[in-house]
């Protein structure tokens, strides 16, 4: 399929979060942006701090190592239970099983195992020593929980570990070196609402400084009213990860031995891939998201809306198709509108999607989740989430058919030029280079396979301005084609495709058009003159004639494409005659 390059970079990046720089890092507002997602992964999720750093960054939020830790230690994201905090816990369970009391204890808002807990304080030989008065940091609390209450286990096994002693703070203070009057025993300060009002006080993870006795009781002693929890983290937060697992576990379930599983509750059968019945088999869905953006960057503007009408027209039978190639059409088809500068088509089509799914049973059709996930998304996230939910979707396809499957890497390939070509060429050609050496050293059928990596090569030439390597590609896979019956029509068309644009790159007018006008000829032959690739390189063409001064040539071939594309709603809305 060929590519068209966007139209405005600005554009097409307008709506991206603003990134971070190396040196200053991120700022205030945007690390509370990130705040309620970064607490999920780290503390949550459970997640190391470079798991939660890399999938950051993924997000287009960076920062170092450093400036995490800092910002966690500001919002006491602790998963270390350290020695001295153990030793207080210790002392405080101790003290009020000694009073026949039940212990429910907090630290950072988050219930502590107590059984865990003590069976690592046990494991490391720590206790609670007769003598010594530990200070009850403020972000500790406890109090007994009510019987019906079942304590969350938010602290596992693995969040207990036992600091260095450089780490130790001075939170802990003896009673032979404490400056202040001795802490009172744990039944003076024993209340139901004291961790509510310890909890409020403001906290950090090593804070050595702590309120003095007068200060504590005045707090214990005051009616102070409770505020509100922190607002749970938005849903949206959570939609890139349910994406992405969905896409995976549904793959995961739908091939059995290299075959797909087709149809629905009783009626399931394994069918090959080829065999399936596609809707979109001409592509001419991704066919017509390619023609709007020629026909809007060249100001046609009634065509560009009409052309759109079409696409919006096929989608809800591709989407209700049991089809595995359907979010890898999806995917480009979105990253296309939105590299070339169609982001509120984009949108529409987002919102168009959901409001299918919205209508269909998910006992019927099996993408419903996805697709609703799908139109979830905001516009800010769209163009992120995208990809890495596409990268999903091609690792699930190799699992299940193989890495180099006609349909993995037809996938594997879009979503490079689409993802990696519209950025970096340069990183483009690199990967497509390694991809085709594996392909000739892994593939069952390389004769069949390297003229489409071939082809996606020259393509990327073609984006660094490198005219004349593009056209050997083209022509070298055009020889190919000659030789090799079972090189597909797509690669030939394609092939000459490529060859015409670099000529035409290079001035080479007549071979140009000879090389266009043959693939539109091969088109029309297999589809029939509304293929939309077939009106989409009468397009190219047209422009081209008008470029060479030939207007009355480009005129004709104007009244035969608009013949094809018909009219749309609103032309019948308007009585629009042509």
């Amino acid at each position: 399929m060929t590519r068209v390059l966007p139209l405005d970079s600005a554009a097409a990046g307008g709506n991206r979060p603003s990134g971070t720089t190396q040196r200053s890092g991120p700022s205030k507002a945007q690390w509370e942006f990130h705040r309620a997602q970064i607490t999920r992964l780290y503390r949550d999720e459970d997640l190391k701090l470079k798991e939660v750093m890399t999938i950051m960054k993924q997000e287009g939020f960076v920062a170092t190592e450093r400036m995490y830790k800092d910002r966690m230690k500001k919002w006491g994201l602790a998963k270390n239970i350290k020695e001295h905090e153990a030793i207080a816990i210790l002392r405080i369970k101790s003290e009020r099983d000694a009073q026949g009391k039940t212990t429910s204890i907090k630290m950072y808002n988050q219930t502590v195992d107590l059984d865990r807990f003590l069976r690592h304080a046990k494991r490391k030989r720590l206790q609670s020593f007769e003598g010594e008065v530990e200070s009850l940091p403020s972000y500790i609390s406890c109090k007994t929980p009510p019987p019906e209450r079942v304590p969350d286990t938010s602290f596992d096994e693995s969040w207990f570990a036992l600091g260095n002693q450089d780490e130790i703070s001075t939170t802990s203070v003896s009673s032979s070196s404490s400056s202040t009057a001795p802490t009172p025993p744990l039944s003076e300060v024993d209340s139901d609402d004291i961790d509510s009002e310890w909890r409020n006080m403001p906290t950090t993870l090593f804070d050595d400084e702590f309120p003095h006795i007068e200060q504590r009781m005045s707090v214990l002693s005051s009616s102070v009213p409770k505020l509100c929890r922190s607002p749970t983290p938005s849903k949206t937060l959570y939609i890139p990860e349910q994406l992405f697992r969905t896409i995976t576990t549904h793959y995961a379930t739908s091939f059995v031995n290299g075959h797909w599983i087709n149809g629905r509750g009783d009626n399931d059968a394994l069918c090959k891939v080829s065999s399936l019945p596609d809707p979109d088999r001409r592509n001419e869905f991704l066919g017509y998201c390619y023609m709007a953006a020629d026909l809007r960057a060249r100001g046609s503007l009634v065509e560009f809306r009409r052309v759109v009408s079409k696409a919006f027209g096929l989608v809800e039978n591709i989407i209700r198709s049991n089809h595995p190639r359907t979010l890898d059409r999806l995917f480009e088809s979105f990253l296309c509108l939105m590299h070339n500068g169609l982001l509120e088509v984009a949108m529409l089509l987002r919102d168009y999607i959901r409001d299918l799914a919205s209508h269909m049973s998910s006992t019927v059709q099996p993408w419903v989740q996805i697709f609703r996930l799908i139109g979830t998304l905001d516009d800010c996230s769209l163009e992120h989430v995208i990809p890495r939910s596409w990268q999903c979707n091609n690792d699930a396809l190799d699992d299940g058919l193989g890495q180099f499957s006609d349909l993995g890497l037809l996938a594997r390939l879009n979503h490079i030029g689409s993802v990696h070509g519209s950025s970096d060429s340069q990183e483009e050609e690199r990967i497509l280079r390694e991809l085709m050496h594996h392909c000739e050293t892994s593939s069952p059928k390389p004769e069949e396979q390297i003229p489409t990596i071939m082809f996606s090569l020259g393509l990327s030439m073609m984006s660094q301005g490198r005219y004349l390597e593009a056209e050997k590609l083209g022509l070298s896979i055009v020889s190919r084609a000659r030789k090799e019956s079972r090189i597909t029509l797509n690669s030939r068309v394609d092939a000459m495709v490529l060859t015409a644009r670099a000529q035409h790159h290079q001035h080479k007018m007549e071979l140009a058009e000879s090389n266009i006008r043959g693939a539109i000829c091969l088109l029309v032959d297999e589809w029939g003159k509304t293929g939309p690739l077939a009106i989409q390189y009468m397009n190219t063409l047209e422009g081209w004639l008008r470029e060479w001064g030939r207007e009355r040539d480009a005129d004709d071939l104007k009244v035969a494409v608009d013949l094809v594309i018909g009219l749309d709603e609103t032309d019948m809305e308007q009585n629009w005659v042509p």
